[in-house]
């Protein structure tokens, strides 16, 4: 995973530890507003982030929400999340003198890879404004206790210190995943699982150039580091139609674009699209256009 992207305003950062393992970066950062008159901070990342912070500020009478929605609470509790892309805002209800500057606080950040993210809890897209109120609002004492852990972690590392990052990773996750499951369901955490955009324009492009390679739905999990009846469930309900019924359309697609082109034998027509034998291509290809693609290629040429 790459280093996060994140930008802010009136605040600055100074990373004091960083940690670096696959699809998660966790970062020890003392935080502090500038010297402008700041009512408030604008921060936003590519990656989700799960911030602990040290000191709790709630005397100076925060809220903290998401800029996208308008919706803010009180600053009740040091943890804090956010998804990936959307940024959070963060005002103060009364002006800050200069005995309250520069206002320094130190965190341990923990910045998740979107894929890794959706790996681990199965979550999917959109985030809705109740899901993202309830971002601000985490009240689960295990994932508290590890953030804790972790933030001793940066300060002070022990044995292995890599490793005991790259353990805790799945763990965080795992709990971020409960407490959005424990909420009542949305459309979002319904039944229904929605394909991320990212994935699904992954899986087409795959299947679209496929170009006669064998498409199998373990490949295309394995593309998107999704489980395979994740991807097949969330693509059905994100599309409409199974993933094998799209992957047949696509091959006769691409086998019409050669019938009318004809300049390919049958034999390598079936190759190229995808099949095994010319026999299992006509069965294919009779059943998805009611004709056989002799046919259909007369019929084009006529």
């Amino acid at each position: 995973m790459t280093v996060p992207m994140l930008t802010s305003t009136n605040i600055r950062l100074d990373t004091l530890a960083q940690v670096a393992t696959p699809g998660m970066t966790v970062q020890l950062v003392d935080s502090w507003l500038d010297e402008s008159p700041a009512t408030g901070i604008y921060t936003a990342a590519n990656v989700h982030e799960l911030c602990l912070l040290e000191t709790d500020h709630r005397r100076l009478r925060q809220q903290t929400g998401f800029a996208n929605i308008q919706k803010y609470v009180p600053l009740r509790s040091r943890l804090m999340y956010s998804p990936a892309e959307c940024q959070r805002h963060t005002y103060f209800q009364e002006s800050l003198d200069e005995s309250q500057l520069p206002l320094k606080n130190r965190s341990v950040n923990c910045y998740f890879d979107p894929a890794f993210f959706d790996h681990w809890t199965r979550l999917g897209d959109p985030w809705d404004s109740d899901h993202l109120k309830a971002c601000l609002t985490i009240d689960r004492p295990l994932l508290m206790t590890l953030m804790e852990e972790l933030f001793r972690e940066m300060t002070a590392p022990g044995f292995s210190n890599d490793l005991f990052v790259h353990s805790v990773g799945p763990l965080l996750l795992i709990e971020i995943a409960r407490h959005f499951k424990s909420l009542p369901k949305p459309e979002a955490f319904s039944g229904r699982k929605h394909l991320a955009k990212r994935h699904l324009d992954r899986v087409c492009q795959y299947i679209e150039e496929s170009d006669g390679r064998t498409v199998t739905a373990e490949a295309l999990a394995e593309l998107c580091n999704l489980s395979v009846n994740y991807l097949r469930h969330a693509f059905k309900d994100t599309m409409g139609q199974s993933l094998g019924t799209y992957v047949a359309q696509v091959r006769i697609a691409r086998a019409k674009t050669l019938l009318s082109e004809g300049r390919l034998t049958l034999k390598q027509i079936a190759h190229q699209s995808g099949f095994a034998n010319p026999n299992s291509f006509c069965v294919a290809f009779r059943r998805e256009t009611g004709e056989t693609p002799t046919s259909y290629q007369r019929r084009q040429r006529s």
